[in-house]
């Protein structure tokens, strides 16, 4: 048995929104194993989470969410609440799938669950931040969804891996750069054609914002592992995006009716860096705790709240779905739906850990591990050309300026079109097979292991 032991967790500069809604992030210096997300309007004690800990406070905050929209009053319920349910429970259904592969130890499994509950995340959100249903109590219990997934993704997501990790060959860094350069300019354009809608375009913005926190510095390993995190999460707001302007904004559903954002290649990027991410660590890493310094988190979990079980969640779930879809449908498409708070929302800056990460010791590696992928150093002469022969990457071509803006369709005004049967579910990789030629191929995110 692996003793725990306490050991330097330094995240360094850690970024967090300023309370008041400000748009600009406060830097906090934090020394020690400590993740700060306090700022100037609230102090904060500091509370000790592990793993364990964390996971379980967010499903208590997925349950408060449950129950704010089972509660709700008759004359505050509206139908597009029922897209923001549907959300909670894939969520849910993620989050217990991590939380069994953490239970196994299982390295794979843990990859696997970690890559859903991040697309989730950004699923939950960007549903929630445009439905028509929101209420104090569940926007309160989503921001500390938020501040919990923040803490657990900057020490479980975004430290620097044990294992050592090949610089990125210039084919990778191109194709991401290739990848990335191409969103930005999908974003921009998705602005222009969202602009006459506040909660679509406030959405929107926020993705561009998140891009430009990368700020293209790719050969940068610590860049190109926040990237690849951040881009499932963007598959997730577009995953929200398609089933929300199908069902509750269809004027503006031309815009998303598009292979790009119904199939998003973006977790290829994910596999490429984070296979064997989690081989070898010890149960011992997740167990010993980091200190998360915020105000949310200092107040305890509503005793309804602390126990929950998933079961539960998804009694209620399915129990208010019945309600929500009996109600009126909706069209958003001009309706003044209020944005979702700044301080609310989960962004990849707000989880970011500083330039050395949070390396774990010897003693939370399984040297012997047989499971454990030994890196094997490139051999001389083994270049980006001789990779794409070997099938290892695939050949790129400069992207041209048109390469890099889409189509536009149809000018930038909404456009009225007959609205589907509702359907709460976020698109699949199957429900529509990528034939556009702008649809990166599969092998665009590039095999790091």
């Amino acid at each position: 048995m692996i003793p725990i032991k306490k050991r330097p967790f330094t995240l360094g500069i850690v970024f967090a929104a300023a309370a008041m809604n400000t748009a600009t992030p406060l830097i906090a210096p934090v020394f020690g194993p400590r993740l700060s997300m306090a700022t100037q309007a609230h102090a904060s004690a500091p509370v000790e989470m592990n793993a364990a800990a964390l996971l379980r406070d967010m499903r208590g905050s997925l349950a408060a969410i449950a129950f704010s929209f089972k509660e709700a009053s008759a004359d505050s319920r509206r139908r597009s609440g029922a897209n923001v349910v549907a959300a909670v429970t894939q969520t849910s259904r993620a989050m217990q799938e991590l939380e069994g592969a953490l239970a196994s130890n299982n390295a794979p499994s843990i990859a696997k669950g970690t890559k859903a509950v991040s697309r989730a995340v950004g699923d939950l959100q960007t549903r929630y931040a445009l439905s028509a249903a929101k209420s104090a109590a569940a926007t309160k219990a989503l921001q500390r969804f938020n501040v919990a997934w923040s803490a657990y993704a900057s020490r479980y997501v975004l430290s620097r891996p044990a294992k050592s990790i090949p610089k990125a060959s210039r084919a990778e860094v191109h194709a991401l750069k290739r990848k990335v350069s191409n969103l930005t300019a999908r974003v921009r354009t998705l602005e222009n054609q969202v602009a006459d809608n506040a909660a679509l375009r406030a959405e929107v913005r926020r993705m561009h914002r998140e891009i430009a926190y990368l700020d293209g510095r790719f050969e940068d390993p610590v860049v190109y592992q926040r990237a690849a995190f951040m881009l499932v999460v963007f598959a997730g707001y577009f995953d929200a995006f398609v089933v929300t302007t199908r069902n509750y904004y269809p004027a503006y559903y031309v815009y998303f009716d598009n292979p790009y954002y119904i199939s998003p290649r973006f977790d290829d990027y994910w596999d490429g860096y984070y296979d064997g991410y989690y081989d070898g660590l010890a149960s011992s890493w997740y167990d010993d705790p980091i200190i998360v310094v915020d105000p949310i988190l200092e107040v305890s979990q509503p005793e309804i709240y602390q126990d929950v079980t998933y079961e539960t969640i998804y009694n209620v779930t399915n129990e208010t779905t019945n309600i929500y879809v009996a109600l009126p449908e909706e069209d958003l498409s001009r309706a003044a739906v209020e944005p979702l708070p700044a301080d609310v929302d989960f962004t990849v800056e707000k989880a970011v850990t500083n330039e050395t990460g949070a390396l774990p010791d010897s003693s939370d590696i399984h040297i012997n591990d047989a499971s454990i992928d030994r890196e094997q150093p490139q051999q001389p002469g083994q270049d980006d050309g001789e990779a794409i022969d070997r099938g290892r990457l695939a050949p790129r071509a400069e992207p041209s300026a048109d390469d890099e803006m889409p189509a536009d369709v149809g000018g930038t005004r909404p456009h009225d079109e007959v609205l589907p049967p509702p359907d709460e579910t976020s698109p699949s990789e199957d429900e529509a097979l990528p034939t556009d030629e702008d649809v990166p191929p599969q092998n665009e995110a590039l095999p790091r292991r």
